[in-house]
């Protein structure tokens, strides 16, 4: 993992989206595959294929925030303008 700063702003919304995507739109997906499961034959059932494929999508986005953002202690890290420039350049 290469080390970046973001803003709250983008922490926020980064942590607002992993929590919405692991409390609620997974439990949304499970509820689609079992019920494109109770239809019948999975080898014919479009429903249960697009649902399979939604869930692969879901847990991609859930790796890929979890894993390539940097850590909740790194985003506490505070730099100051003045740490940024080197002296006289500020």
């Amino acid at each position: 993992m290469t080390d970046f700063l973001v803003s709250r702003a983008t922490r926020d919304k980064l942590q607002e989206e992993l929590k919405t995507l692991k409390t609620v739109r997974r439990p949304q997906v499970a509820e689609a595959l079992a019920e494109a499961r109770a239809h019948g034959d999975l080898k014919e059932n479009a429903e249960y294929d697009a649902a399979k494929q939604e869930q692969g999508l879901l847990e991609a986005r859930i790796r890929e925030v979890e894993d390539n953002w940097p850590e909740p202690a790194y985003w506490k890290t505070k730099i100051s303008p003045a740490s940024m420039f080197p002296s006289g350049v500020w």
